[in-house]
């Protein structure tokens, strides 16, 4: 088990996320299970073996001042190696993401989750987060989370508009796995050396056919759940 933990090991340095880190960490320790020994009282004996560098040296100075409370100790260890203006800058992105030129809408979504995938509390809720989502796509990908959502993208509800974009890159993964060609022994693959076209691009030449799924068009269209007074924003009224 130690050795498993050490795989895990955080040095405290370069852009390492410490949420991604406890996250892993409790994950890993919730496998074992020691009769009479809780899993508070694991992840105390263990996380000095998944530390390294100046996180070891930050635990060996921190470990007196916790008092026994697991997590403010994790508290303290995250706002020490990711602090607040790192958060900050995380929002900021997250708010003003866009669509890149040649970027499919699947991979644009796959890009904004992985942004999202940090474990950190950025105070947004998830219909906000899919607004801004939404306000930075390239309007031929507007157009089509609009169809496939039955009328109006930011109309359905949080949990079908995730449904919605995951389907749609689970469908492209799809179809690049079936149409990737297997290169011969001996030759190399084109796709190394030139951008992939596949579905979904921003360029208004393009001008071919979309074929939706049939499960896309069958999606009703549902409000969003109440936003709250969330940073003054106004939703959007059904057509």
């Amino acid at each position: 088990m130690i050795a498993l933990v050490q795989n895990l090991s955080f040095l405290g340095e370069g852009d390492e996320n410490p949420y991604l880190h406890i996250r892993d960490f409790e994950k890993t320790c919730d496998c074992l299970r020691i009769e009479g020994i809780s899993n508070e009282t694991l992840y105390w004996k263990l996380f000095p073996f998944s530390l390294k560098g100046k996180a070891r040296q930050w635990y060996n100075r921190a470990i007196g001042k916790q008092q026994g409370d697991w997590r403010s100790l994790c508290s303290n260890f995250c706002l020490d190696f990711y602090p607040i203006s790192q958060i900050i800058d995380l929002r900021v992105k997250v708010l003003i993401i866009k669509q890149e030129s040649k970027e499919s809408l699947a991979s644009a979504w796959n890009r904004f989750t992985t942004l999202l995938a940090s474990d950190l509390d950025l105070s947004l809720p998830d219909p906000i987060l899919l607004q801004h989502f939404y306000k930075g796509l390239c309007r031929e990908s507007r157009k089509l989370l609009d169809t496939t959502s039955g009328g109006s993208f930011l109309h359905v509800s949080s949990e079908k508009a995730r449904s919605i974009l995951d389907q749609i890159l689970s469908t492209e993964l799809d179809y690049l796995l079936e149409v990737e060609p297997q290169p011969q022994l001996g030759e190399t693959n084109p796709s190394l050396d030139t951008p992939s076209t596949s579905a979904n691009t921003c360029l208004e030449q393009e001008k071919e056919e979309i074929m939706f799924p049939d499960f896309m068009l069958d999606i009703e269209s549902d409000l969003f759940f109440e936003f709250g007074n969330v940073l003054n924003y106004h939703s959007m009224k059904r057509p």
